[in-house]
């Protein structure tokens, strides 16, 4: 009994931890695959989220230079043969432009998320989206803010809400990606 015991304990073992290892070695390929993955998503993540910013400073930058431009382009536009029509379309091309130029960025960035990131694109989008309301209502002769009293207000909560999309990008980019974790894919609201 003993001999049998002697040859048959090793191949027990050995069995054993052939499986023990084939287990781990799996569970350090699948936590390789997810780390990979989580640096790619970053990787992406960093520039889409660095592509929106930027299109949120040149949105920012083309709003204050209409507004600050806003009588010498309409002095222009009257002065050229083009009339108050001629200040409108322009007016209306610019503010198209500027909406265009926002909008793939800010798309791209909240398609990667996270939800924490996504939910301030989202505010950041209707602060200038509100900016370009504004403006747009500034065309309207009936209902003009002469004074551009109302200008300040929203155009510093669109810059508020840049810093706000900032952090919660600075965030997410700061915390690193851990082996172990299973990677859950963010739920979207409609």
């Amino acid at each position: 009994m003993n001999e049998l015991w002697i040859a048959v304990l090793p191949t027990i073992a050995a069995g054993t931890f052939g499986i023990v290892g084939t287990l781990a070695g799996r569970r350090q390929t699948t936590d390789e695959a997810a780390v990979e993955h989580e640096q790619w998503l970053r990787g992406q993540r960093q520039t889409a989220y660095l592509e929106a910013l930027d299109a949120m400073d040149v949105a920012l930058h083309e709003f204050g230079t209409l507004r600050r431009e806003w009588g010498d382009l309409f002095e222009h536009a009257v002065a050229g043969g083009g009339g108050e029509e001629g200040f409108y379309v322009h007016v209306v091309n610019r503010l198209d432009s500027i909406g265009r130029a926002l909008e793939k960025p800010l798309e791209r960035a909240r398609l990667l998320g996270p939800e924490e990131v996504d939910v301030h694109l989202q505010v950041a989008s209707k602060a200038y989206a509100a900016l370009n309301r504004y403006v747009t209502r500034q065309l309207d002769e009936t209902t003009p803010d002469t004074g551009w009293t109302r200008w300040d207000g929203i155009h510093n909560t669109a810059r508020e809400e840049r810093a706000a999309v900032m952090v919660a990008c600075q965030k997410k980019l700061q915390t690193p990606a851990r082996p172990g974790r299973r990677i859950r894919l963010p739920r979207r609201r409609s």
